[in-house]
Parts: C-alpha cells; sequence; structure tokens
C-alpha cells in the first residue's frame, strides 16, 4: 500500500511540474507575440516626418506629362540614418505633380535629395500607364528625358525639401 501511495505521490508532482513548466512556455509565448506585436504597431512610416512638396516639370520650356518623378533622400557620409523614404509622383498634363511617399503619406522627407525624373513611351510612341497592373517589357520602352536627369546613377538634378515643404520647379533641357 505505501508504494502504490509513493508513486501516486510522484505522479502527482510530476503532473505539477508538467503544468508549471506549460505555463511558464505559455507566458514566454504571450511575451514574444506581445513585443513583436507592439514593435510592429510602432514602425509605421506614416510615422516619418513628411513635409508637402510639389511642383512642375517641363522639358525644353513644355510642361512634361506622364513622367515618374522620384525623390530619394541623401544620407551623408559617416552618417546614419535610422529610416528614410523615398518618395514619388506622375505628373499631369500640366506638368504639375505632388509628392508622396512610397510606404504612404503625402510628401517628401526633410533634407536633401537626389532626384529622378523619367518618362518611357512605347514603341508607337504611346505613354506607359503607370497603373497598370501589367507592364510592358521594358525592352521596348524608349526613354524620353535625356539620361543626365532619368538615369539613378548619372542625374544631376538634387533638391532640398524644407521641413515646411514647398514649391519646387524642374526646368530640364534636352541634349
Amino acid at each position: 500500500m505505501s508504494v502504490s501511495k509513493s508513486l501516486l505521490r510522484q505522479f502527482d508532482g510530476w503532473r505539477l511540474m508538467t503544468l508549471a513548466s506549460s505555463m511558464k512556455f505559455s507566458l514566454f509565448a504571450a511575451c514574444i507575440v506581445s513585443t513583436v506585436f507592439l514593435a510592429g504597431c510602432g514602425s509605421s512610416s506614416t510615422e516619418l516626418p513628411l513635409a508637402e512638396v510639389e511642383g512642375t516639370v517641363t522639358l525644353d520650356g513644355n510642361p512634361l506629362s506622364g513622367a515618374l518623378i522620384r525623390f530619394v533622400p541623401v544620407v551623408e557620409a559617416g552618417t546614419s540614418a535610422p529610416r528614410v523614404e523615398e518618395s514619388q509622383a506622375v505628373t499631369d498634363a500640366q506638368g504639375a505633380f505632388t509628392l508622396r511617399g512610397v510606404h504612404g503619406g503625402i510628401g517628401a522627407m526633410p533634407g536633401k535629395h537626389r532626384v529622378t525624373i523619367s518618362k518611357q513611351v512605347l514603341p508607337n510612341g504611346e505613354p506607359v500607364d503607370h497603373n497598370s497592373d501589367i507592364p510592358p517589357p521594358l525592352d521596348s520602352l524608349k526613354e524620353v528625358v535625356p539620361k543626365k536627369y532619368s538615369d539613378p546613377e548619372a542625374t544631376t538634378l538634387t533638391a532640398d525639401v524644407p521641413a515646411e515643404g514647398g514649391t519646387i520647379l524642374f526646368e530640364l533641357q534636352s541634349e
């Protein structure tokens, strides 16, 4: 009889340890899930400071419609930016644009930006539809804007975006 009581106590002790371990694991898992969830909630790019930027683009004095404008923040050598966000826009028929952050929000991050302006057309000269779900084959497109403005590696365009935002005019010239 005493052997079975001893076994019963050991079995109850094992169940108690298993239950305690299971509760510790559940608490640990809940903490991890909460931490990941809360970290994700705080990382919204809409929290980045964006300044409203609008403007106009002309090529040889004429409004440049359907051009894609990209503003890429410049991070100075030897410094580190916690996060940067590119901004972009497509010009309307009058060459006007309003920048939007690629992750949401209207505007661009304050500071210096490297700017590219590109307008590609189909082989028949028709403009590219930037809102299309199916992009055309890249090798069939013709760039209308000179490389010194359209190529991200060769662009000579820069813009300083003040914290209060503003209007920027790009007057491009053909080569």
